[in-house]
């Protein structure tokens, strides 16, 4: 089915811009992003808790890794993203994802394509939840991000 393997490729390119982005982990004595893959996946455990009726056919472990690697994607693009404003609305993995962007963004494009962060910034990734009800609103992921 196209859902598997396109939910496969965004997968697939996680882990690569992931392994990419494993230098921020070495920067300081302080792991970023293990800390920002810890606080994606306590949310998408806290998250998956209050919704226990769902099937999920994604496990917590790779919406972690998506939303970690695509936080970073979209903060690396739109640098103004959130503003402290945002606090009070927003996940605080988001506006760690962000500074993360703006303080290593020469590092981060040393280490990984321009054009898969691109890519990977565009992805819905809402195909994770209800690929039916997302497919019939949105459409092809991967055609539309790249």
């Amino acid at each position: 089915m196209i859902k598997n393997k396109e939910k496969k490729e965004i997968i697939k390119l996680a882990e690569k811009l992931y392994g990419n982005f494993r230098f921020l982990n070495n920067i300081t004595w302080k792991p970023y992003l293990a800390e920002l893959y810890e606080m994606n996946l306590k949310d998408e455990k806290k998250h998956r808790s209050a919704s226990l009726d769902r099937e999920w056919e994604t496990s917590k472990n790779d919406c972690a890794l998506v939303f970690t690697v695509q936080h970073i994607c979209q903060s690396l693009l739109d640098e103004n993203k959130y503003t402290l404003k945002d606090l009070l609305h927003l996940r605080a993995s988001c506006l760690y994802a962000q500074s993360i962007a703006l303080n290593f963004k020469d590092e981060i494009l040393k280490n990984a394509d321009l054009e898969d962060i691109k890519k990977f910034a565009r992805i819905d990734h809402m195909i994770f939840y209800n690929y039916e009800d997302w497919k019939t609103t949105k459409g092809q992921i991967l055609r539309n991000a790249g």
